[in-house]
């Protein structure tokens, strides 16, 4: 073979390998889905949820056995991502037709605790890592958590104080999310009233401005009533 015919061939087996090499690199780069004992996540929320007794009952004891104490550990400890994976994802999603379905930590740790509300009921055990977690003051974690508490029917005497003290950002601005879950507990959740009625002098989001009327309403009507929201 002569050296230029050599030549190509090299070039074109490496162009080959480049491309194959880009096109296989977003599916090694994604995010995994979440799986337990080989199943994803949703599939043991759906089996929780079914009306089959039998299925439900199997998915209630892997819940308590290995989904919920796996899906905290991700709130926990899922916190870093590689630099070099970062870096090789944002070259990769610049380039067209290229896209890498990758969900940084922060995103991963969110969606733990929304699976973990979908779990309902059968993960009421898992109300004081929730609190914790609020108490972490993490802003990309409160809105997820409150909501989670609410869908896994946290007790009202524990839920309420640690909602009505993550209610207030740093800067003194209400958290809808936050707001909305309080309301859920309607008149149990009275004593969060007066921060609520402070917070409707707050102009910061339309989701507050929103969230913080119907919060009172759901809580204390006669309050929301004197305060003028109809």
């Amino acid at each position: 073979m002569k050296p230029s015919a050599r030549l190509a061939l090299f070039s074109a087996l490496g162009l080959g390998g480049l491309v194959a090499l880009l096109l296989a690199a977003p599916r090694f780069l994604a995010t995994p889905d979440v799986r337990f004992e080989g199943r994803p996540v949703e599939d043991w929320i759906q089996a929780l949820h079914s009306g089959d007794r039998s299925s439900s009952n199997a998915a209630a004891a892997m819940t308590d056995r290995v989904v919920l104490p796996g899906l905290l550990d991700i709130v926990r400890h899922d916190t870093q991502d590689s630099g070099i994976r970062v870096w090789l994802v944002e070259q990769l999603d610049s380039l067209p037709g290229i896209h890498v379905e990758f969900l940084p930590a922060d995103g991963r740790r969110v969606q733990a605790i929304r699976d973990l509300g979908k779990l309902g009921p059968a993960a009421r055990s898992a109300v004081p890592a929730l609190i914790e977690f609020l108490s972490l003051k993490d802003e990309q974690l409160i809105g997820p958590t409150a909501e989670a508490l609410v869908a896994v029917q946290a007790d009202a005497t524990v839920a309420i104080p640690a909602l009505t003290q993550a209610l207030l950002r740093p800067d003194g601005h209400g958290r809808p999310e936050v707001a909305e879950a309080l309301g859920e507990y309607g008149s149990k959740a009275r004593d969060a009233v007066p921060m609520l009625l402070k917070l409707l002098n707050d102009f910061s989001s339309k989701e507050i401005r929103t969230a913080v009327p119907k919060a009172l309403r759901a809580i204390d009507p006669a309050a929301a009533s004197r305060a003028g929201i109809r």
